[in-house]
């Protein structure tokens, strides 16, 4: 018995001291930053934006900066849009370029990890925070992580795989674990390398469905807000680099994306290609079904227009897939691409959000 006690004694010290130093963190540094994760669709964000009297403050970007109250456009996206290229200033990247080509506020709302889950809950905060008198313009740049970010946190996967992603949501909103981590895990701009490992296996035909079906929900869901705030909804289907091939050579009976590659390559089969990258099992790029889905929603909805970039963008000499030099790497913009689709961005929007050509 007298060994039971000391041993809860000595648990109530260490749960105490980890509360003090917890607790002293939060005295002399604040709360936790919001967590640059991979997943972040584990449940609501405490507070993504704050309203102030001069704007709107975005609580989940590390470098957050105020958006003016005059703000007419703002560009929801992850890493693609905000942060994913290297040595990039916001001036620089598409949502910069296309404001400074209108003469106008274009708000960057991009944060590296987020997916449609997070843009539902970014602009349901938006819409609820009502620091935006002018603006008319949503721009939703999205895919990519929806599928990445189902891989690498196995979001549909095992029982104890979603425990774990609780567990380190929770864990998350801990400023000693945030320091800790920022300690012990590397760092390349405002980007956290988090998350990279947890499944690095192929996504399953079933979850691959299911991706696609929460995708689909989402993009349904901003369609919905966009249309009972009476705003504009751009929705643009990323592009991703065609020229690289798939990450798993395996293939099964009925779908063999190496091959498709090969073929894509040696034949200059650019639907070749694009099966081979809808197909990859290593599941990272956004697929033609995004476009296909946002084409749909416009036609079937007039505040919707889509934007299918692969379609619009400049393509190589001998080969009608987007220009390698559009990209950083198979998903993230260049400098290049960012100018390129900010021009796009812009000349879509015309010279007022509310003209808007069809």
């Amino acid at each position: 018995m007298g060994r039971w006690r000391s041993r809860l004694l000595g648990l109530a010290v260490g749960l105490g001291v980890l509360v003090a130093l917890e607790g002293g963190l939060r005295v002399g540094l604040g709360p936790p930053p919001p967590p640059v994760q991979v997943y972040r669709a584990l449940g609501e964000q405490d507070s993504w934006l704050e309203a102030r009297s001069d704007g709107l403050w975005p609580t989940y970007q590390l470098d957050a900066r105020l958006v003016p109250h005059d703000t007419e456009v703002v560009v929801l996206g992850g890493s693609s849009v905000r942060g994913g290229t290297p040595g990039l200033w916001r001036r620089g990247e598409f949502p910069g370029v296309a404001g400074e080509r209108l003469k106008r506020p274009v708000a960057n709302l991009g944060s590296p990890g987020l997916d449609t889950h997070d843009h539902v809950q970014v602009l349901d905060a938006l819409l609820k925070a009502d620091a935006l008198p002018e603006l008319s313009t949503v721009v939703v740049y999205a895919g990519h992580n929806d599928f990445g970010n189902a891989r690498f946190q196995a979001r549909y996967g095992t029982v104890s795989a979603g425990l774990a992603a609780h567990l380190q949501s929770g864990l998350e909103r801990l400023v000693l674990y945030t320091r800790l981590s920022r300690l012990l895990r590397p760092v390349r701009g405002t980007v956290r390398e988090v998350g990279v490992g947890r499944q690095q296996g192929a996504l399953t035909e079933a979850a691959w469905g299911a991706v696609l079906r929460d995708l689909e929900r989402n993009l349904d869901r901003l369609v919905w807000q966009t249309d009972k705030a009476g705003l504009q909804l751009v929705l643009m289907a990323p592009m991703s680099d065609l020229s690289m091939p798939p990450v798993d050579p395996a293939c099964t009976a009925d779908r063999c994306p190496s091959k498709d590659f090969e073929r894509g390559r040696s034949t200059a089969d650019v639907a070749a290609l694009r099966r081979a990258r809808d197909t990859d099992f290593i599941a990272l790029r956004s697929p033609s079904h995004v476009g296909e889905l946002m084409s749909t929603m416009a036609d079937e909805n007039n505040h919707v227009d889509a934007i299918v970039v692969e379609e619009r963008v400049p393509w190589e000499d001998d080969l009608a897939v987007p220009s390698r030099v559009l990209f950083f790497d198979p998903v993230h913009p260049s400098a290049e691409g960012h100018r390129v689709l900010g021009d796009l961005l812009a000349n879509h929007l015309g010279p007022a959000s509310g003209e808007r050509p069809r």
